[in-house]
């Protein structure tokens, strides 16, 4: 039987940054980007439910409202906590599991 691994795109125009991030995240299948086009081809290729968790170096109030206003799921300021973000993470897809089941029983 076959491990079902949750899926992440990260979108980051640092190759370094994106090859650190898909070492701590390890546990996943980690898919980087490091364009807003690049990123959209490989959302067009994955579930419609997709949530969208964005990481800005403008830790503003404003931008976070603006993120989440705009579609994001959350957002978290760099510099990147990798423990806080993969608990956003498993948060995220525990909410997409619920959902899943809530709309089986409706």
């Amino acid at each position: 039987m076959t491990e079902h691994r949750q899926k992440l795109l990260i979108v980051e125009d640092d190759l370094g940054l994106q090859k650190q991030l898909k070492w701590s995240y390890e546990g996943f299948d980690v898919f980087c980007a490091s364009n807003r086009e690049e990123a959209l081809a490989l959302l067009r290729e994955a579930e419609p439910d997709t949530k969208i968790i964005v990481v800005s170096g403008d830790g503003a109030h404003e931008s976070a409202l603006r993120a989440i206003s705009a579609g994001a799921w959350d957002f978290c300021h760099t510099p990147v906590d990798i423990d806080a973000l993969q608990l956003l993470f498993r948060r995220e897809f525990h909410v997409r599991e619920l959902e899943a089941q809530n709309a089986l029983l409706q």
